[in-house]
């Protein structure tokens, strides 16, 4: 009996230092990964709105601004793929049609579902109003990746449907006269 109080202490004692140890590289890493992630983002509402000279944070989107006026707004959707979740970043005029969608994050199959961000399919979305992201089979724009239904229609769906929240975020607050098709 004694022999396994010896065992379950250094047992205990490994596992208490083990965290220890953990515990505190995560302090360390926590704010580099958050400031990477940050800068990440940024890059990526660049890159959907290059015009823009700076973007203030609202809700759950971004206005971009330049020379002090609103030329358009920044959203980052999600949605889950086939994979697991797809983080992408939207464009949008101030007529809400997109100016270019960014994917930030997938975990989509290699050489399927990881098309998604190639510009073959990212290139689908300029231009295009609410209503045109959807599926070609659904009566929408957008040409699904052959072998990769799932995705396509998850980025297509969270781009429609962001949107639409932004849309109706506008309206209540008198932002836009809800005549926008």
């Amino acid at each position: 009996m004694k022999e396994y109080f010896k065992v379950g202490s250094v047992l205990l004692l490994v596992v208490a230092i083990s965290c220890s140890i953990l515990a505190y590289v995560n302090t360390i890493t926590e704010p580099l990964i958050e400031e990477n992630n940050k800068k990440a983002a940024e890059r990526a509402m660049q890159s959907v709105l290059p015009e823009a000279t700076s973007f203030i944070e609202r809700d759950f989107y971004f206005e971009a601004i330049r020379y002090g006026e609103i030329i358009g707004y920044v959203i980052q959707t999600s949605a889950t793929g086939y994979s697991g979740e797809i983080r992408t970043m939207v464009g949008l005029d101030l007529d809400f049609s997109v100016k270019n969608i960014f994917v930030l994050q997938q975990t989509e199959t290699p050489g399927l579902g990881n098309k998604i961000t190639d510009s073959n399919f990212t290139n689908q979305f300029k231009n295009l109003f609410k209503a045109e992201i959807r599926k070609f089979r659904e009566g929408g724009r957008i040409v699904s990746i052959s072998g990769a239904t799932i995705s396509s229609r998850a980025v297509a769906n969270s781009v429609r449907e962001s949107i639409e929240k932004l849309e109706k975020e506008l309206i209540e607050r008198g932002g836009i006269d809800g005549s926008l098709e």
